[in-house]
C-alpha cells in the first residue's frame, strides 16, 4: 500500500466515526489526508468504496476459512468466524452506526457479505455431505450459492439490527442469538 493510500484510509476512518458516510466528500478525504482528488481517484470511486476497503481489509477471516489445500487446520464451527465478524463490527462500531441511514450503505454490505461469503463457501466445500438435500437431491451450486447467499444477508440484517440498537456489547450473547438465526447444517459439522 502507498504513503498516499494510507493516508486516505486513515482520513476516511477518521471521517467516519465522526459522521455518516454519506455525508462524506472526496474533497474532505483529500484535505484531511493532504493529498490530491486525483491520488484519491487512482484508489477509490468514492468515499464509501475507500472505507469498504478498509473495512474488508480490517475484517479479516483467513484464520477461520477450512481448507485442506493451504494447511489452514478445519474449523469445524462456524463459531469463530462469527467472533471475528463480531469483534470486527465492535473496532468499528461508531463507523458503522453513523452508516445507518437506516441500513448500512451497499458498499459497506458488500465488504461484509463478501468475508461471510467466503467462509460459507468454504464450509460447503469442506463439509458437502452437511448440506442439506434439496427435492430429494444433493444440493448443485446454484442452491449451494442460495443458501450461502440468504445465510450471509440475514446475518448482515441482523448486525444492523445489533447496531442500531445498541445490542452489541455481549459478543457471547450476540453470537447465541445469530446462531440461533442459522440454518442447522452450518452450525453441525461433528
Amino acid at each position: 500500500m502507498t504513503n498516499a493510500e494510507s493516508a486516505l484510509r486513515r482520513a476516511v476512518v477518521q471521517i467516519a466515526t465522526e459522521k455518516p458516510i454519506s455525508e462524506v466528500t472526496v474533497s474532505e478525504v483529500c484535505r484531511v489526508a493532504g493529498v490530491t482528488r486525483d491520488s484519491f481517484y487512482r484508489f477509490a470511486s468514492s468515499p464509501a468504496v475507500l472505507l469498504a476497503m478498509y473495512l474488508y481489509d480490517d475484517h479479516d477471516t483467513d484464520a477461520v476459512i477450512p481448507s485442506h489445500t493451504t494447511g489452514v487446520p478445519t474449523v469445524r464451527v462456524l463459531m469463530p468466524a462469527t467472533r471475528v465478524l463480531l469483534e470486527h463490527v465492535q473496532r468499528n462500531l461508531q463507523i458503522y452506526r453513523n452508516a445507518l441511514t437506516p441500513r448500512f450503505p451497499m458498499e459497506l454490505r458488500e465488504s461484509l457479505l463478501w468475508r461471510l461469503e467466503a467462509v460459507l463457501y468454504a464450509h460447503a466445500r469442506e463439509f458437502p455431505e452437511k448440506l442439506p438435500d434439496i427435492q430429494g437431491q444433493r444440493p448443485d451450486e446454484e442452491a449451494v450459492s442460495a443458501l450461502v447467499h440468504h445465510a450471509c444477508n440475514g446475518v448482515v440484517g441482523a448486525i444492523e439490527f445489533f447496531v442500531a440498537t445498541d445490542a452489541i456489547d455481549d459478543i457471547e450473547h450476540t453470537i447465541a442469538v445469530l446462531h440461533a438465526a442459522t440454518a442447522p447444517w452450518w452450525l453441525t459439522y461433528d
